[in-house]
């Protein structure tokens, strides 16, 4: 059996954040993305999809938002829809709700699919801090249990006191309400996940979002599925040494243009790569030309080798047989044994400076 697990929809969002020039387009863009999210689990045989909390924005939602949630999940007949309240939209009250569409109150409530039971609650002021001691699960089903708030090590509204769902025989705990996903191991048997948003509404949510695929067979297994329509990306800039804003213009776009990853391949130069750029799109480093200084090369493959960076990067330098270029190389590995020695020492962090000869220092002091 396959399941989705989504959450934090919030179908009708105003989008008044720093995209609030393309609202409009981004309401249309987060509607559509449900959308094909249910397309997609038609296609690929899913059987459930977890909504964890704030398929809507607001308690009181639009009639034209709540239609075409009906209208899509009717479309789907096969899917079981279970859907859990979060605390955007934990008031509203519908009315005519498609027959394939499951609710969940502030009561443990539980669907069961052969050997697998899920479970939801609703957290209110009034159960906020009882639920957990009413939660009870057999340890020979499969468990996935729903929530919406944020782990804790306290309990209180929206709140999850995550410590205290530990041994309770959960196999996978569904959450909502953080809008990036996260995953975490609690116990020998339970993982807990939060799947993100579908889609970033501001700037506070950058990167990848989409939704979590559950394989449940005898255990359950988890994949997130990147399924945005528009990511938003945040990409910090060293301006250093700009003179004027043509050149503060100039140094972003270069970055946002390679970024985008409509670019396979950056071509420059050494010196001008070495610094104040930041490439974490590209995961492979070619150097071309090399340089006297080991660490001038050091420097340029860090621009793509830093925090940001998801991808192992390969480094990668081309020589040419028979040429200067092996000299080079040989002094660069001079260069790294000396500097490494007049760091660390021969013995016990010693310096040796002492011990390097006449030859060595002006090697080591003057060729950059």
């Amino acid at each position: 059996m396959k399941i989705i697990h989504c959450a934090d929809i919030h179908l009708g969002s105003k989008i008044n954040s720093a995209l609030a020039s393309i609202g409009h387009e981004r309401k249309i863009e987060v509607r559509n993305t449900f959308m094909r999210m249910c397309e997609y689990a038609c296609k690929n045989d899913i059987h459930i999809i977890l909504l964890a909390g704030d398929v809507f924005d607001s308690d009181n939602p639009l009639k034209k938002d709540k239609d075409n949630f009906y209208m899509t999940i009717r479309n789907y007949p096969s899917i079981d829809f279970l859907y859990l309240k979060g605390n955007h939209d934990i008031k509203a009250l519908y009315e005519d709700i498609p027959l394939n569409l499951k609710y969940f109150n502030d009561t443990w409530t539980k669907y069961q699919y052969d050997n697998l039971v899920i479970s939801g609650l609703e957290i209110t002021a009034s159960n906020q801090n009882s639920f957990y001691d009413t939660l009870n699960l057999k340890e020979e089903t499969l468990n996935i249990v729903m929530l919406h708030g944020m782990v804790s090590d306290t309990k209180g509204l929206n709140l999850i006191k995550i410590n205290d769902l530990k041994d309770k025989n959960i196999d996978y705990l569904a959450l909502g309400h953080v809008h990036s996903y996260k995953e975490y191991r609690i116990d020998s048997r339970m993982v807990a996940c939060y799947s993100g948003c579908l889609e970033g509404r501001g700037f506070d949510e950058i990167g990848a979002k989409g939704f979590i695929v559950l394989d449940v067979l005898d255990k359950i297994k988890y994949e997130f599925v990147p399924f945005c329509f528009r990511t938003i990306h945040e990409i910090e800039i060293d301006i250093s040494g700009a003179q004027a804003v043509n050149d503060v213009t100039k140094k972003i776009n270069q970055e946002v243009e390679f970024n985008k990853n409509d670019i396979p391949i950056f071509l420059i130069s050494l010196k001008a790569g070495g610094t104040g750029l930041n490439l974490t799109s590209a995961d492979v480093v070619i150097h071309l030309d090399p340089w006297w200084n080991p660490q001038v090369e050091n420097q340029a493959t860090d621009r793509s080798h830093r925090i940001g960076q998801k991808n192992v990067v390969e480094v990668v330098k081309l020589i040419t047989k028979g040429t200067i270029e092996e000299r080079i190389i040989e002094l660069q590995e001079k260069k790294k044994k000396l500097s490494d020695a007049v760091i660390e020492g021969e013995n016990s962090g010693e310096v040796i400076i002492s011990k390097l000869t006449e030859d060595e220092l002006k090697n080591l002091l003057f060729n950059n």
